[in-house]
Order: structure tokens, then sequence, then C-alpha cells
């Protein structure tokens, strides 16, 4: 894609050229765009190394070449989420005091399951339904939660890892499940909550029973509870500690920025250019 590159370089009276590009890992055609300009390109990814790191090792040593999928039942497409549903029903069977945050395809067919089932009225004080958007970190961060119930996307994981509590993972997609991998069996700070992997055609990835299941799993006092929390809380100081000025994550971040900052001055088009020819 030429035409950005143009549109950057031939700018007039611009004082500040720009000193790298930050692009979506979906836009590959920004490093070319890079490469014209002369400076360093970064791109974001959305998954975590870990999950990164088991489709380059699932493709490295061609996993699925050997899988026959002989099922060709059609994916049922509820209209209403049915795990929606039964994590509602599952946080009530908990009977221990809880926020749900959701955000359903058709917020009308949600209000209208509110509204037939009695679920708020059956909750009372005990539970909070918030719809659509809600300030994650600073409910995460209140010393009053004990657990976060999530799908495991990875913003979702890294927040609540950096506020030191066990999760219950509900994957629905993607690299969810790896990240419910990550999280269950390698960090050992969160607890099982959804069905396997593949029940998507069945319309159903968790049930009541497996969410009140792992909920009372993950607020258990006994031994294995108290040690996953003090799991959670120990990778939550580290995550803290990395981000504060001299952590890891903090001088990372700062030689990075020195890095971008010699290559721009060293090479970089836009400023060897003369004024006459940015006409």
């Amino acid at each position: 894609m030429p035409a950005p590159c143009s549109a950057l370089r031939d700018r007039e009276g611009d004082a500040l050229p720009p000193s790298c590009i930050v692009s979506d890992a979906c836009h590959p055609w920004t490093g070319g765009v890079a490469r014209e300009l002369g400076v360093s390109c970064f791109l974001f990814d959305g998954f975590c190394a870990f999950s990164s790191l088991c489709m380059c090792q699932m493709n490295l040593h061609r996993i699925f070449e050997g899988v026959v999928d002989d099922d060709t039942r059609p994916a049922r497409v509820p209209a209403f989420p049915i795990d929606l549903v039964e994590i509602g029903h599952g946080l009530e069977a908990t009977k221990r005091p809880f926020i749900w945050v959701v955000k359903p395809r058709n917020l009308a067919e949600f209000e209208w399951w509110l509204s037939e089932d009695g679920f708020e009225s059956r909750v009372g004080e005990t539970g909070l339904v918030i719809r659509d958007w809600a300030p994650q970190k600073v409910i995460l961060l209140n010393p009053a939660m004990g657990a976060f119930v999530t799908h495991c996307g990875w913003n979702s994981v890294l927040e609540c890892v950096a506020a030191g509590l066990p999760m219950v993972s509900c994957p629905h997609f993607a690299e969810q499940f790896m990240n419910e991998k990550l999280v269950v069996d390698v960090l050992r700070v969160g607890i099982k909550g959804a069905a396997q992997w593949g029940m998507e055609a069945e319309g159903v990835l968790a049930t009541r029973q497996d969410v009140e299941r792992a909920v009372a799993a993950v607020m258990d006092c006994g031994e294995e509870g108290s040690a996953r929390r003090a799991r959670a809380a120990e990778l939550g100081r580290k995550a803290q500690e990395a981000v504060v000025h001299g952590g890891s994550s903090f001088r990372n971040v700062a030689l990075l920025i020195q890095h971008v900052q010699q290559r721009a001055s060293t090479r970089n088009p836009w400023i060897e250019k003369k004024p006459s020819d940015r006409r």
C-alpha cells in the first residue's frame, strides 16, 4: 500500500516526522511503509507468547495433518446464547455475592430472559448484573474480589494476573483455550469451569454445574485453594514490580524507545529530504 507512505512523506510543514510504526499484526503491509520511511515497524499481536508458541509448534510438526474429521453435522447457533443462561444459573447456585458483566449479542432477548426467569429478583442484593461495559480493572483490584470467571481473552487474563486473583476459565473460541491451559495447568492459578473444546456445535460451552463446581473450588479455604490464591497473589506482586520504575517491563520499554530514537535519528528519509523536495 504505497498511498499511506506517500501521504506521510508529502505532508508539508510537519516538524515531527514519524519515528516508528506500531501496527496490528493483521496489517502486514505496514512493514513496507516502514521500510519506505526508514523507520522500525512493530507488530502488535493480541495473542500471548504462550499461545503463539503453541500454534507455531502445531504448524511446525503438522499436528493436524493426520486428523480426520468425519463429523458432518451442522453446527447449531442458537438465537440466544444458551451458555450465558447456564453461567447465570451457575453463579446463582454458588450463593456467593457476584458481579456479572454480560455483553449479549441480542440485548432485547437477554432482557426478556431476565424478566421471564426472574433472575435479578431472585439474586437480590447478592448479585449485580451489568449490561455491556464495566470498569473491569477497577472491579478486579477491589479487595472484596475473591476470583474472576473469565472467557480467557488475553487482556482479561493479564488484568486478572496483575490483580493477583485466581480464575475460573470459560473459554469460547480461538486461542482462549490455550490461554486456559496456561492459567490452569502451567501457572496453576485457575480452575477449569467449562466444557471440553469441541462442544461448540452443541451450543453449550459451560453448564451451571460446571460453573458452580469451579467457583466452589476456587473459593475453597482448604490447602489446595489457599495454595492457588497464594500463587495468584505472588504473580500479581511480580506483575506490579515489573511495571514500576526500574522493573523489567519498565526497562524493556525504555530500551525499545531508545532503539526507536537511535534508528530514527540516523536513518530517516523524511529528515534527509530537502525542503524543496517536500512539495
